[in-house]
């Protein structure tokens, strides 16, 4: 999994460690594949899958962000909720809201319809991004750059804004291209999760169906969500 011994022994020693990065989830969609529906209200398992997602998120980092659409679901988790800062631009443009509002250097940045995280892989990216001289850690699955579940450097900030303002075909894939990246490669991913249910989005009906058959209370993180069972 680590490419040292030296990063094993970091993975193991912040195994239960909050870490100082911002945990961002965009929900800034209009969910049109499903008829309107909210997808961060979708429950599987009878959790909101937003909520899901923050909660998990909230156990490994120092600061949770919800950037698009505030929203009563993550109220009581002690997360900062901003509006997108750019209008109908996009997830490219919901990256940029993470990255003014973060406090932290670090920004990994999630997507409120992709709730089956690994927290492993967040840590293990984690410690890529602390060791390595690049701006941008993420993984790739299917031959397909991830953009979420991946770290972005705060003080990118100024480049996307310039690549937004510039390009009218906002795309993460050409501007990742653009800045020093690291890109870990499925076989390393495979050896920390299943890369299949990570990456998983729910944005239709289907979908949903999909995930709700491959969920079950430990691939969700349900084993330690007292929360919801009060």
């Amino acid at each position: 999994m680590a490419d040292t011994k030296a990063e094993q022994e970091v993975l193991d020693m912040i195994a239960e460690q909050r870490l100082p990065f911002s945990a961002a989830i965009l929900n800034g969609g209009h969910a049109r594949r499903f008829g309107g529906i909210d997808k961060q209200e979708v429950e599987i398992e009878g959790v909101p899958i937003g909520f899901l997602l923050a909660y998990r998120l909230g156990k490994i980092a120092q600061e949770l962000l919800i950037v698009g659409k505030p929203h009563k679901l993550y109220e009581d988790l002690g997360a900062s909720q901003f509006e997108d800062d750019i209008k109908e631009g996009g997830p490219v443009c919901g990256l940029f809201s993470a990255l003014v509002n973060a406090s932290l250097e670090w920004v990994c940045l999630c997507a409120a319809d992709m709730p089956f995280v690994s927290l492993a892989l967040i840590r293990y990216l984690y410690v890529q991004s602390m060791s390595k001289e690049v701006d941008i850690v993420l993984c790739k699955t299917d031959d397909t750059l991830q953009p979420f579940f991946a770290f972005y450097k705060r003080n990118l900030v100024s480049e996307l804004y310039s690549y937004i303002q510039s390009s009218s075909d906002l795309s993460f894939r050409h501007f990742i291209k653009m800045e020093k990246h690291l890109i870990i490669q499925e076989n390393d991913i495979a050896s920390i999760c299943d890369p299949g249910i990570v990456f998983q989005n729910i944005n239709d009906r289907k979908s949903l169906e999909r995930a709700r058959k491959v969920a079950n209370r430990q691939v969700l993180g349900l084993d330690e969500f007292h929360i919801m069972e009060e």
